[in-house]
């Protein structure tokens, strides 16, 4: 999974932290990894909008920031909702998890428990919290 985004080393400090996945036997390998500006863990890399979309990644998830280029925005996509007021805040590209399941054109009806997001299934997360035009 490759994340695109205008604050990269952002993310992925907060991606650590939401993780869990800073820890004793993390630290050394992260620390490196930051003094050399690689924000990646597992997976998961996080880079600059500047960065073109690549053949290589064209089968894996990429998830661009609303704020990148225009040029990654204009493909055919699915949206993470910005639930203050139903626009986008990301936008998926070669998404699997959703992949069949039914969507909305925006966030609404939610629910509290909607946000104890550990316990939705796959279709209800997809439903709740992905979007699409």
């Amino acid at each position: 999974m490759t994340i695109y985004s205008t604050a990269s080393f952002d993310i992925f400090k907060k991606y650590l932290f939401y993780t869990n996945n800073y820890n004793k036997d993390t630290a050394n390998q992260i620390t490196k990894d930051l003094n050399n500006e690689k924000y990646s863990f597992g997976n998961v890399t996080f880079i600059s909008c500047n960065t073109p979309l690549t053949k290589e990644n064209k089968d894996n998830l990429q998830i661009v920031d609303v704020k990148c280029a225009e040029e990654k925005i204009n493909l055919p996509h699915l949206s993470i909702a910005r639930l203050k007021d139903g626009g986008e805040t990301f936008k998926l590209f070669n998404d699997k998890l959703c992949k069949g399941v039914s969507l909305n054109r925006y966030a609404s009806n939610m629910k509290i428990s909607d946000f104890k997001i550990e316990g939705l299934s796959n279709e209800k997360f997809c439903q709740t919290y992905i979007t699409s035009l």
